[in-house]
């Protein structure tokens, strides 16, 4: 996990023909050389800092092009919001009719990606 703070932008726009609206989140990682670039190759869902010990050769840490967290939030239910205003989520896990912008703070929760934003 990066302690490095990373960018989201929530913006609610209409369903196609529709008059709900449905919020969307664009997830930014402006550390392309930062730790969380740095993770095991071995398609493995999570690790941890004992996970090359524990798993063995092909399971080092190297270098990525995309952050760990990219496609986490580009999945359907890989990332949810966890704010203080996460009372009316949707079935995007994020809170219906948000447009915000700033930057995030991020954690595993072993199963998805929690984050909200900074204070």
């Amino acid at each position: 996990m990066s302690n490095l703070p990373h960018y989201a932008t929530v913006e609610t726009f209409p369903y196609s023909g529709d008059t709900d609206f449905e919020p969307t989140v664009k997830f930014e990682c402006p550390w392309k050389y930062g730790e969380c670039h740095f993770y095991p190759d071995c398609h493995c869902e999570s690790w941890d800092a004992d996970h090359l010990r524990r798993a063995g050769v092909g399971h080092e840490r190297v270098w990525h092009e995309e952050c760990w967290m990219q496609g986490w939030f580009d999945s359907e239910c890989g990332a949810s919001y966890e704010g203080d205003d996460a009372d009316d989520m949707n079935d995007s896990h994020l809170p219906n009719g948000m447009n915000r912008a700033g930057w995030i703070t991020a954690t595993w929760e072993y199963e998805y990606v929690g984050w909200e934003f900074k204070p």
